[in-house]
């Protein structure tokens, strides 16, 4: 009730995404104040940091990043068993770029099942765009996001987008099929990047993220925000 109270004396109050705005309405019981506003992504910055360094992937396997500190909420550990699933019918490696408290159970998945031409853990990167940049497509495995502001740098970097049916990522693609959003659950995991795997040409959904992500520029996110200041 206090909180409920505190949120009646603003003029405005933003949520990331519309299911996050869904839920605020729903727990407050606040609705006339309420509106979406996507977190704006620099996207001229993106594209500039994605060239500063060179990384190489190698070219006759599918190459795939994925971004997130090593918790739970971002399903690592269920991603980890689809590619042991996996691992004996594709040539592929999934490299995660993040830091967290699951690292150890991660580290001791891979070591026992011998994932290690698999998965690659790197860590925290300060400049993360250049390996997304090299990769062929962007992975997201979350059981749960507000709006995933690393799959809109993805995006903006033309990378496909297959992810779990997580808040904010119906949004993002908006009416474009910009990769492949399946069942939040490990068999929706397993049976995507099966699919993905099996696919040989990936231009489809690059071609549909190059329109899409007109619509994520650092100079539209802006001029919204500026036309919520003035109003």
């Amino acid at each position: 009730e206090e909180e409920k109270e505190c949120y009646q004396k603003y003029d405005n109050i933003l949520g990331v995404s519309e299911e996050v705005v869904k839920a605020f309405e729903k727990r407050m019981d606040i609705s006339d104040t309420v509106s979406v506003q996507y977190n704006p992504v620099d996207d001229i910055e993106i594209n500039q940091k994605a060239t500063m360094d060179n990384i190489e992937y190698p070219s006759n396997i599918k190459n795939f990043v994925t971004i997130g500190r090593l918790v739970d909420q971002k399903g690592y550990d269920r991603l980890l068993h689809v590619v042991n699933e996996l691992k004996d019918h594709f040539k592929f490696c999934i490299r995660i770029l993040g830091e967290g408290s699951d690292r150890e159970k991660l580290e001791d998945y891979i070591k026992k099942n011998h994932l290690e031409n698999y998965v690659e853990l790197l860590g925290f990167q300060n400049n993360p765009y250049p390996y997304i940049k090299a990769a062929d497509a962007f992975i997201c495995s979350s059981r749960s996001e507000g709006f995933s502001t690393v799959a809109t740098e993805a995006m903006i970097l033309q990378k496909p987008i297959f992810t779990t049916d997580c808040s904010g990522m119906r949004e993002l693609f908006g009416e474009y099929q910009c990769g492949i959003i399946c069942e939040n659950s490990e068999d929706g995991i397993y049976d995507m990047l099966h699919n993905v795997l099996e696919q040989a040409d990936f231009s489809p959904y690059i071609d549909y993220c190059k329109i899409r992500a007109k619509d994520f520029t650092i100079r539209k996110r802006m001029s919204e925000i500026e036309g919520i200041l003035n109003a």
